[in-house]
C-alpha cells in the first residue's frame, strides 16, 4: 500500500485503512495496484476532494473495475461530484 504515499496519501491515512478494514485489504490494494491507481488518478482528474474518507470509509468502491467507475461517475456530471464531495457516502448510490 506504500503507492498511495505516492499518489499523495501519509501514513495515518494509510494505517486508518487497515484499521477501520483489516489487515486482509492490504493484499486487496497490492493485487489491484494499478486499477487503484487509476481510480484515485480519475477522481482527482474530476474534482473529489475527499478520497482519503473514500480509501477509509467506502474501500470496497475502489476494488471495482476502473471502466465501471468512469461510467458510473463521468466527468461532466457535477452534480455528482458535489453529492461526493459534500458526503463521502453518496458514492453508495452509484
Amino acid at each position: 500500500m506504500n503507492y498511495l504515499l505516492e499518489l499523495g496519501f501519509n501514513n495515518e491515512t494509510i494505517n486508518k485503512i487497515l484499521e477501520v478494514n483489516g489487515d486482509a485489504i492490504s493484499l486487496s490494494f497490492e493485487c489491484n495496484e494499478e486499477n487503484i491507481r487509476n481510480i484515485i488518478n480519475y477522481l482527482k482528474y474530476i474534482g473529489i476532494k475527499n478520497i482519503d474518507k473514500l480509501l477509509i470509509y467506502e474501500v470496497d468502491f475502489f476494488l471495482n473495475d476502473f471502466e465501471e467507475i468512469k461510467r458510473k461517475i463521468r466527468h461532466e456530471n457535477y452534480e455528482v461530484i458535489q453529492n461526493i464531495n459534500s458526503d463521502y457516502t453518496y458514492i453508495e448510490n452509484l
